[in-house]
């Protein structure tokens, strides 16, 4: 513990204690304590796959449908290779594409596969990022601490809407990568191979996200700071070298940038360029208050995976204040370990993190600040923020280790250093742990909402796929694609016939009533209620359903949608699924309403007697009927 690895020199990796003799037996107790932080750290990726197993649903979700053609074609055996490179909004998605495109092919369409892809990026990630701990901090109780509680970070459920939305292993790519070079650098690997695969990875998040090009100022430093070269001139050779890569990747990714490929509807309704075009025009008009604004904006970025799930009345503000802590932490940290020399070596991979994190944040900022002072609470950028925690985490641990090494001190004082600087965040990571399940399980009710929209699309007109994200003709256009491929499971409603669906126990009515039935040009107006009990569970979808009758099996005539808002307090765009301001829900939308309006043509004639009502549950393939009927030849409801 007295022992700090990188102060010998940048270059070489210090003895590992676990490589000296095991013959003392003062040692056994911190192993199996270290063993047992170890084990304490596989705890948030086994608790975070295990949601995403409970809460992913196999279906599209906003850009995902744009690949589905790219999919058939890739599936009848043409690579168009211009269109897998093509500009997507401010992104180059190269490898991406082609993960997705292997992904559903190679499962049958199961879009669930997406999503644990996305765990075991960050699982990759997380696995290099403890070798370089292991190499900072050797194999004992504070490496295995610091990895402890940056899992703990690393995988929170607070990025929700990324671990369940399929293609959005994009995000992880370029960080992964940059954390994958900077273990392939420090190795003890030989010069030649840990250059190569330093390149590989710069290349690889590069063509993953737009984040990828800051890889290579932020690998440029890494490689100037290294002091294992033989002499000033092979370190010249190297910067050189690093510095060419660098400028044909920029090259290569700007070249044609301004001409997007994304769907307008997906690119904010940018049609031909990237939505960054948004904000250069700002700066052209108003360059003072824009800048300003992106400050402001950078802030809020660089916090948001802290400052959300607490009942405040500005979460956006809470963000603000997290991201200005973080970012003078930061600073503080990277000054005094630098100050101490104690960024030496494999440390500075750390710093190096950092660098990238709170770039990163604030380059959204250049892409996104004219869509306004709350976009940073998007729920998908919370990994964003996830990266400017994390450097600072990692910073943070080699600090208090490093101290109470240098200090000589016993072991009970290191664990109370360690004690008292991670307190306070394991609080905020335990509201957000417990803040991100729910909206998980949110997110899961949404897009079986989604699902069962899809699973109609063929046959009947439905609000529900608003909840895929898109517009209706371009989604059952995709649709079809899909099921041509076989790639639903289960597949698409191919009738309306009710007995498609398995009976359930009718529902009470104090948990499901119509309260108001009018008609109005042709058009009959349902309103009133339905819920599963008095947890105030909502089915996926109201079925609007002939009366049975002499043994004839009923027909389905309408899909009407429920009100689901989320629960925990954020106001939806119904298109994104994003949650920005904190406001009270309204009545209108509260748990399990519905105003259902359905067509007189789509009606069976009013001497043909009534309709039934039944709540659907689509994850479980079942409906359960509605006491109340409604009368058609009176239009009134029957009790």
């Amino acid at each position: 513990m007295s022992a700090d690895p990188a102060r010998a020199g940048a270059g070489r990796a210090a003895p590992r204690p676990a490589e000296r003799p095991q013959s003392h037996p003062e040692q056994s107790p911190a192993r199996r304590g270290a063993l047992a932080l170890y084990a304490l750290a596989l705890l948030p990726p086994l608790a975070l796959l295990h949601a995403v197993d409970r809460n992913a649903v196999s279906v599209p979700f906003m850009d995902d449908w744009q690949f589905v053609p790219l999919i058939e074609q890739v599936r009848a055996g043409d690579i168009p290779w211009n269109a897998l490179a093509a500009p997507h909004d401010e992104h180059r998605l190269l490898l991406p594409r082609v993960m997705i495109v292997a992904a559903t092919i190679l499962s049958g369409g199961n879009y669930r596969v997406q999503c644990f892809v996305t765990v075991a990026v960050v699982a990759a990630l997380s696995h290099a990022r403890l070798s370089l701990l292991r190499r900072s901090l050797g194999p004992g109780r504070p490496a295995a601490g610091a990895w402890l509680l940056a899992n703990a970070v690393l995988f929170s459920p607070i990025q929700w809407h990324n671990w369940l939305w399929p293609m959005q292993f994009a995000y992880f790519l370029p960080f992964a990568c940059l954390v994958l070079a900077l273990a392939a650098w420090y190795s003890d690997l030989r010069p030649g191979a840990r250059h190569a695969l330093a390149l590989l990875a710069g290349w690889a998040a590069t063509w993953s996200f737009v984040q990828g090009l800051l890889v290579w100022p932020v690998l440029l430093l890494v490689v100037g700071r290294d002091e294992r070269f033989a002499s000033p001139t092979a370190r010249r050779r190297a910067l050189g070298g690093w510095a060419a890569a660098a400028a044909l990747a920029v090259f290569l990714y700007v070249n044609g940038l301004w001409h997007n490929a994304a769907d307008p509807a997906y690119a904010y309704l940018h049609a031909g360029v990237p939505p960054t075009e948004s904000t250069l025009a700002l700066l052209r008009s108003e360059p003072l208050a824009t800048l300003q604004k992106m400050g402001s904006f950078a802030l809020a970025m660089f916090g948001n995976a802290l400052g959300r799930g607490f009942p405040v009345s500005s979460n956006l503000r809470l963000a603000t204040a997290f991201g200005l802590v973080l970012l003078v932490a930061m600073g503080a940290l990277w000054w005094r370990l630098g100050r101490s020399g104690r960024l030496g070596g494999p440390r500075f991979a750390f710093a190096a993190l950092a660098l990238h994190g709170f770039l990163t944040a604030a380059l959204v900022g250049l892409g996104r600040v004219w869509a306004g002072p709350g976009q940073p609470l998007t729920p998908r950028y919370t990994t964003f923020g996830t990266f400017c925690v994390l450097p600072v985490v990692l910073l943070a641990s080699l600090a208090i280790a490093s101290e109470a090494g240098a200090e000589a001190t016993s072991e009970d004082a290191w664990r109370r250093r360690w004690t008292f600087a991670c307190g306070a965040l394991a609080a905020v990571l335990a509201v957000n742990w417990s803040y991100g399940l729910v909206m998980m399980r949110e997110w899961r009710e949404a897009q079986l909402v989604a699902r069962t929209g899809v699973h109609f699309a063929p046959l009947l007109r439905t609000p529900l796929l608003g909840y895929a994200g898109g517009r209706p003709k371009f989604l059952r256009a995709r649709i079809a694609t899909l099921d041509r491929l076989g790639y639903w499971d289960p597949p698409l409603a191919e009738d309306l016939r009710l007995d498609q669906f398995r009976m359930g126990k009718a529902l009470p009515t104090r948990f499901a009533q119509v309260e108001r039935l009018r008609d109005e040009k042709g058009l009959v107006h349902l309103e009133g209620y339905v819920r599963y009990g008095a947890n105030g569970s909502v089915p996926h979808a109201l079925l609007v359903a002939d009366a049975a009758h002499d043994g004839v099996v009923p027909m389905i005539r309408a899909v009407c949608q429920l009100g689901s808002p989320p629960r925990w307090h954020r106001h939806a765009f119904m298109r994104d699924y994003e949650f920005v301001l904190r406001e009270p829900t309204p009545a209108s939308a509260a748990y399990g309403t519905f105003d259902c309006t359905i067509r007189r043509g789509t009606l069976p004639a009013p001497a043909e007697g009534r309709l039934q009502l039944y709540a659907l549950d689509f994850a479980r393939r079942e409906v359960r009927r509605m006491h109340d009927e409604v009368d058609l030849t009176r239009l009134a409801v029957v009790r």
